[in-house]
């Protein structure tokens, strides 16, 4: 089995010098997930949303819920609102 170093990721590191919107949406996604994987709610928070409106993925209500539920267990209040929007 290949072992791979761990990469700590800042949300600066996740966002180009010249702004998000400089960088395809298919890219910010492979970001955002490298940094929701190791924990960073921000970025779950912004995977999420990712899937919620179909931004450089294809929507996925699940992936959706996933998402905003690790980012809300950190404290996330976006996504704590998100979710409870998501209930009604």
């Amino acid at each position: 089995m290949l072992k791979f170093p761990q990469v700590k990721l800042m949300a600066s590191d996740c966002i180009p010098p010249d702004g998000i919107h400089s960088i395809p949406w298919v890219t910010a996604v492979k970001w955002f997930r490298k940094a929701a994987e190791q924990g960073k709610a921000s970025s779950q928070f912004n995977l999420g949303f990712m899937y919620d409106v179909g931004r450089g993925v294809a929507e996925d209500r699940g992936e959706v819920i996933k998402w905003y539920r690790k980012a809300a267990a950190q404290g996330d209040e976006r996504a704590k609102h998100n979710l409870q929007f998501l209930s009604k």
